[in-house]
């Protein structure tokens, strides 16, 4: 590892292998929460969600999937062909940010009038999309800056995992806080991304004693529209919007 002075050092490395757990961890938290309601899709045990979701998460899943396999072009070298993909990742990147709260749309359309209705919900989702694409188009725009590059397209990753993790832990969050409040609300909603943000904060400060800039401002960025995005959830005025914009 090289270091003069301040400088961060851009390479360390266990960074190799760093990066491909983190996206492990995002692979896990998704399989987790969502694995579950996909087999009761399949088995016919819970209604089928409208078309626009499912290609939501299609997309998000090619994302995840060219994610990982540019990881492993870095990882063995094969920087040309990373390279070469980059832009499939950018126009994945434009379609999610896009075809996000519109699924999001579509499902409080759908679930109208029953227990599982939560219109406020799109502050949510919006706000996500918010955060992903202030990221990546930072990420995109100095991608000659590896070490920022990877940092936060990988934070934009674990951002809008989110749901995965919720999913996956929020029944006990539930039952031990709550989430019919501002606090309870949030640690259901953001909690395991954001033990996955202290990991690469650890990470940073082990094997370079700092942190990246860029990751420092993602991270003030991140906790911003995590916070916002709660506080737009119980906010009344927020509900009548989105109960109008649903149609009702």
């Amino acid at each position: 590892m090289e270091s003069t002075g301040q400088a961060f050092a851009a390479h360390h490395r266990w960074d190799r292998n760093f990066f491909l757990f983190m996206i492990g961890l995002i692979w896990l938290g998704v399989i987790m929460g969502f694995g579950p309601g996909v087999l009761k899709h399949f088995t016919g045990e819970r209604q089928d969600n409208p078309l626009i979701v499912h290609l939501h998460a299609a997309v998000f899943v090619a994302w995840l999937a060219l994610l990982t396999t540019q990881a492993l072009l870095i990882r063995t070298n094969r920087r040309a062909t990373h390279k070469k993909l980059g832009g499939g990742l950018a126009l994945l990147a434009v379609v999610m940010i896009a075809i996000g709260p519109l699924a999001e749309v579509a499902i409080q359309v759908d679930r109208f009038g029953t227990p599982r209705s939560r219109p406020a919900f799109l502050a949510v989702s919006i706000f996500l999309m918010v955060a992903f694409a202030g990221l990546v188009g930072v990420a995109l725009k100095r991608r000659a800056d590896a070490a920022l590059h990877k940092r936060l397209i990988l934070m934009a990753t674990i951002m809008i995992a989110s749901a995965g993790y919720a999913r996956w832990t929020g029944k006990w969050i539930t039952e031990m806080i709550g989430r019919d409040h501002f606090w309870g609300n949030f640690t259901f909603l953001y909690l395991g991304v954001n033990v996955l943000f202290a990991i690469m904060v650890g990470y940073d400060l082990v094997t370079r004693r700092r942190l990246h800039p860029a990751m420092v401002a993602g991270l003030v960025w991140l906790l911003t529209i995590q916070l916002i995005s709660v506080w737009l959830y119980f906010s009344p005025w927020w509900l009548r919007f989105c109960t109008t914009l649903i149609g009702h």
